[in-house]
């Protein structure tokens, strides 16, 4: 998370580092100095409207760089030196990529994806067009995988913003601006991940809904759904338990209302068979905020008024 009063960012702040995003459209950024990013494993990065000036070789070396979007008007370029070794104007800003690779290269030219830019905005000349010699286009939804969209977005905005995604749970599941919200956020703090990433994902929707802190590589078995623990509630008719999944830890923010979509708590008053009877429409079940990694349910068993068990059987499984 960048720190929203940051105004500057010095020369080689970054270089070299293994930073992979940068979304700075919260910062207060004015000026990003010569080779700030220079060398970095810099995916993608969103600059902020208050951007005024940039150095030159910003984006030097850095050959993952895959997505740059600009919010305000289009900066001044600040010349730190005549000329690269290789002849390419030390004015230009590297913002694009392409498939191959350009050895023994001070600042790797790459011409191939567009740079993307707000309407409304300034200084860029013609658009579509070119900007520093690199190609230019104004930003639309396509471009940004997991868009802004704003509280008052509606349920077709959002089934739009969803349209693409690997995972076809996300839009079963998220249907109002609230909830993309809350999706949004969760997929923007991840770390080491891109947008792109996140929507490419065929487990974006489980991994969001437990609030995990990675995106779930491989979806769990039922065999990795396991009841930690297990106890009576203070309500005597009713028990208390945790699971966990195993290789997996559920995050402290988990909603509620996704985890009851994640998990199918099932019960039964007497075990005939394996699986005979079990059924959701047998208990009454509340789950509770997760705590280190564990999701905690209470699950009252639905039963005649005045009528007393003797067992009853619980189990769970993932939807």
């Amino acid at each position: 998370m960048w720190n929203t009063a940051l105004s500057e960012i010095g020369d080689e702040a970054f270089a070299g580092t293994y930073l992979t995003t940068g979304d700075l459209s919260k910062t207060s950024l004015t000026l990003a100095q010569e080779q700030a990013f220079a060398g970095c494993s810099l995916k993608e990065v969103v600059f902020p409207s208050t951007l005024r000036t940039v150095g030159s070789h910003l984006f030097g070396l850095c050959d993952a760089l895959e997505s740059v979007r600009f919010l305000g008007n289009a900066p001044e370029i600040d010349n730190f030196a005549e000329e690269t070794e290789e002849g390419f104007p030390a004015g230009d800003i590297y913002v694009t990529i392409s498939s191959g690779s350009v050895e023994d290269v001070y600042d790797i030219y790459l011409p191939k994806v567009t740079t993307f830019i707000e309407k409304g905005t300034s200084g860029w000349g013609a658009v579509p067009g070119t900007w520093q010699g690199r190609p230019i286009n104004y930003w639309s939804m396509s471009t940004d995988p997991i868009p802004d969209l704003g509280a008052s977005a509606t349920a077709s905005e959002v089934a739009a913003a969803l349209e693409g995604s690997a995972d076809a749970n996300l839009a079963e599941n998220i249907k109002t601006a609230v909830e993309y919200a809350a999706y949004r956020t969760w997929a923007l703090k991840l770390g080491g991940v891109t947008p792109r990433e996140v929507k490419d994902s065929p487990n974006a929707w489980l991994s969001y809904a437990l609030d995990t802190d990675v995106l779930i590589a491989v979806a769990p078995k039922e065999e990795d759904v396991v009841i930690n623990t297990f106890e009576s509630a203070a309500n005597e008719d009713a028990f208390e338990f945790t699971v966990k999944i195993d290789g997996i830890e559920v995050g402290d923010n988990a909603l509620e209302a996704n985890i009851r979509k994640v998990f199918d708590i099932e019960g039964v008053e007497k075990l005939v068979s394996d699986g005979v009877g079990f059924s959701s429409d047998n208990v009454e079940v509340n789950a509770a905020a997760p705590k280190n990694g564990n999701v905690k349910f209470t699950v009252t068993p639905k039963m005649e008024s005045g009528e007393k068990l003797s067992s009853f059987f619980i189990r769970v499984k993932m939807k």
